[in-house]
């Protein structure tokens, strides 16, 4: 009688698929198809649970304190923590132009892009309707074309 694992030798690679299970692989030695393949059979056992999908992350500047003490001016009698004090007001200050700046620049490239987005649009409407137009021309040229054969024809 022969033993136990020359009888799984011996039988065919199609029943070892289905009797063995598949050897796990860890995850950093798949290949980028492999590893996506993965991800979407793990995403698809469960299909019934919502994914929770983060929230995109926007950048928040703090508005300017409504009190600003007054420092001294000079360096005489001001105190020791006056100069860093008024180091953080002005970075504080800095970024939250700085935000403001990048948003209008933001705001000014959207409308940009909206603003060509509608020329293109606009013109590519034109393009059309003048094809349009050629093909309704070459249309009842053709039926009055087809109109003048049968007439001929007929008589």
């Amino acid at each position: 009688m022969r033993p136990p694992s020359a009888a799984k030798r011996s039988a065919s690679n199609n029943d070892d698929a289905e009797t063995e299970p598949a050897k796990k692989v860890h995850r950093n030695q798949l290949s980028a198809v492999e590893r996506q393949r993965q991800d979407l059979e793990r995403l698809l056992k469960k299909a019934e649970k919502p994914v929770a999908l983060p929230e995109i992350y926007h950048k928040k500047v703090r508005s300017p304190p409504e009190f600003v003490m007054n420092t001294h001016g000079s360096a005489a009698g001001a105190s020791s923590s006056d100069f860093h004090i008024y180091r953080a007001y002005r970075r504080h200050e800095t970024e939250r132009i700085k935000h403001i700046e990048e948003e209008a620049k933001e705001e000014q490239k959207k409308t940009e892009f909206e603003r060509k987005r509608l020329e293109a649009q606009a013109e590519l409407d034109r393009e059309t309707a003048k094809r349009r137009a050629k093909r309704q021309r070459r249309k009842q040229g053709q039926a009055k074309k087809d109109d003048n054969d049968k007439k001929t024809l007929a008589a």
